[in-house]
């Protein structure tokens, strides 16, 4: 066998191979650059009844197609209306162009009574009466849930009370749903023998929502507190508050069961109270969400924290993050700015809380390294040990060229130089050299 020749081309086929995987590679790393992952959100308006209409929206990136379920194939970017009859969940389903998908969703929450206002009437024992003269009111109301009476504050829903007014007053009554939906009547005692005073002021002040969830982390939300009054030129409400117009309108931040007293002044100095206050459902479920850090870099992490308070069955994160743990947190990278809504569900209701992730500069892609050591690919197990089989064969040849051939290649250069200088022809000194056999044609082989 002719040992020369067949190194020879086994040099030159381990050359070959070694230069086919090298390719390989650099195909299968601008492959897994060019990867992209599509994202998605969806987001619903609230419902306010059984079939009323609802528009859905929602936004994707790296998507070529979208399915909506239930529903059907839609643009990747849009809106939609919708009318559900029962609470509904609306799945989002997006498709890269590599086959790649990803899913995000919203629940609609239809309430039995969401359309249904409340309404109540109150009524007196006399209309007109003597200053300090006993009064009963009575009054009733239908679908609500809780309701508050001028000068005296919170009340059951139907129920009476016996008061004893010094001056002519206007006492209204506020009722509310369980959905926030409110309704209000009124009645106006008159009371005579205010001699010089005249008219004797009145005054109303409520405020919304009137009843908080439960758990401290809920203390401290914004309501609206509004109120008016008439024969006033002048009021104040405590606490904190102080004077006021006669009528208007303020956002506070009430604590546990706060109550608001407005006290309303005539010309003369009459004066007159009315309270209101805001109450806790007990195991009604709360919630608080925060992103830290908020601003980002594109590529950056934020973490998302969120806890939960009072009877939570579930809880579930937009941006399709889906069903959670009542408390919790995860890593999320938005490739733009967007909203987080942690939606928290109890026998009591259900409750939202948002966090905002900023997000700056551009998307760039990134590879995982997981191979050790860091090849910049993966062929595989059988194709990465072909790959470095290769390697280590393309070196052993390079060694042998190096020790074997390059001492003469250079050995020769030198005696021709030497052989210029002292004899007219170089010929011989090439002649003596010997080259190794492996580098012969088969010809030269004996």
């Amino acid at each position: 066998m002719k040992t020369n020749d067949i190194l020879r081309k086994g040099v030159l086929i381990t050359v070959v191979l070694t230069v086919f995987l090298s390719i390989a590679a650099v195909s299968n790393v601008a492959n897994a650059q060019s990867f992209t992952v599509p994202t998605c959100s969806i987001y619903a308006t609230a419902s306010t009844g059984s079939g009323a209409p609802v528009t859905l929206s929602w936004n994707s990136t790296n998507a070529t197609s979208a399915f909506l379920s239930p529903g059907g194939g839609v643009a990747v970017n849009g809106s939609q209306v919708v009318y559900p009859t029962v609470t509904t969940g609306y799945t989002l389903a997006v498709h890269s162009a590599q086959g790649y998908i990803a899913n995000c969703q919203t629940t609609v929450y239809v309430g039995s009574a969401s359309g249904t206002a409340p309404s109540c009437s109150i009524y007196a024992s006399a209309d007109n009466v003597s200053a300090g003269q006993p009064v009963t009111l009575t009054w009733n109301s239908s679908n609500a849930t809780s309701a508050n009476l001028t000068n005296i504050g919170h009340v059951s829903t139907n129920d009476s009370r016996t008061i004893n007014p010094n001056v002519t007053t206007t006492y209204v009554l506020n009722v509310y749903n369980a959905q926030g939906q409110s309704s209000s009547c009124q009645k106006i005692i008159t009371v005579t023998g205010s001699g010089y005073y005249g008219s004797a002021p009145s005054c109303w002040i409520t405020l919304t929502p009137q009843y908080g969830y439960g758990g401290s982390s809920y203390y401290n939300q914004p309501s609206t507190l509004s109120w008016g009054s008439t024969n006033a030129s002048s009021a104040n409400i405590s606490p904190s508050i102080g004077a006021v117009s006669t009528s208007g309108s303020q956002t506070v931040y009430p604590s546990s069961n706060q109550i608001y007293t407005m006290t309303a002044y005539n010309s003369q100095g009459q004066s007159t109270t009315c309270q209101t206050s805001q109450y806790y459902q007990s195991g009604a479920p709360s919630c608080t969400l925060s992103a830290n850090p908020s601003n980002i870099r594109n590529g950056d992490a934020s973490y998302l924290t969120w806890t939960s308070q009072g009877n939570v069955t579930s809880a579930w994160l937009s941006d399709g993050l889906g069903n959670v743990a009542p408390n919790g947190s995860l890593a999320v990278r938005p490739e733009s700015s967007r909203n987080y809504t942690l939606t928290v569900t109890g026998a009591s209701g259900t409750q939202s809380c948002n966090a905002y992730v900023t997000v700056s500069g551009s998307y760039y892609p990134s590879l995982s390294l997981t191979q050790i050591p860091y090849t910049g690919f993966d062929m595989g197990p059988i194709g990465n040990v072909l790959y470095f089989a290769a390697l280590a064969l393309f070196a052993l040849a390079a060694g042998y060229l190096v020790i074997f051939y390059l001492p003469n290649i250079s050995s020769l250069g030198s005696f021709a130089k030497f052989a210029s200088r002292t004899r007219p022809s170089a010929t011989v000194f090439a002649q003596d050299v010997k080259i190794p056999a492996i580098f012969h044609s088969d010809s030269n082989v004996e």
